[in-house]
């Protein structure tokens, strides 16, 4: 009887700690869409900083490749040779099962050399707590311009009858470009500024080096 007991208590726990987590993570992809700074100032006393940049980046992939996926399934096919060594006719449902990993991957080392650099520069701040400042704050805006738009347009882009965009052309080169990575940048810059203690132009430099590397491994989803 105690045995189910104690093991009911725990599984109550466990949800109440699984409830409270996507509580933060919904919590935060708010903050940071509103109030950047109080998002900011909120991770850096959050013990699960790491985990919740891990979940919230997750899901911005996971979207992604949703796109990927929807993609290929319209039947479109790159009209040029992708930058990788993957044939062209298998290209997005390739890109449906490597987004996250890569994704992973390019975030882990944005966030590593951002970090490196603020260090030497007498940075205060932790690797979990840039890794979770960067994953918000450079993904949040991609996935409302970019991901989430692109599940919506695709058919009318990609689909058989290719009918383009459902907009102009300056707004989608705003969608894509203009309002998206300058966000991101900004918001990183001085989520990382706060994190660190240090001057926004250094922290500007460490975001500028840290995206060259990300930069290269994102023009192999060019589309």
């Amino acid at each position: 009887m105690n045995v189910n007991i104690a093991i009911g208590a725990s599984a109550t726990a466990q949800s109440r700690q699984s409830r409270s987590f996507l509580r933060m993570l919904g919590r935060l992809s708010w903050l940071f869409l509103r109030h950047p700074r109080r998002a900011i100032d909120e991770l850096k006393t959050e013990p699960r900083i790491l985990f919740l940049g891990i979940a919230f980046l997750l899901a911005g992939l996971t979207v992604y490749a949703i796109v990927a996926a929807r993609i290929y399934g319209l039947g479109y096919r790159p009209r040029t040779a992708p930058l990788t060594l993957f044939p062209s006719e298998s290209w997005y449902l390739l890109q449906a099962f490597i987004t996250i990993p890569v994704g992973l991957v390019t975030a882990f080392a944005f966030s590593g050399i951002a970090y490196a650099i603020c260090r030497a520069w007498g940075g205060s701040g932790t690797f979990d707590a840039t890794f979770g400042a960067s994953a918000f704050s450079l993904h949040l805006p991609m996935l409302i311009f970019m991901w989430i738009p692109d599940i919506f347009v695709a058919s009318a882009i990609y689909g058989p009858s290719r009918q383009g965009l459902p907009w102009p052309a300056w707004v989608e080169i705003l969608r894509m470009v203009f309002i998206p990575l300058p966000w991101a940048g900004i918001v990183a810059t001085m989520g990382l500024s706060r994190i660190h203690g240090l001057s926004a132009w250094r922290v500007a430099f460490a975001v500028l080096v840290a995206a060259v590397p990300t930069a290269l491994m994102a023009a192999a989803f060019l589309r």
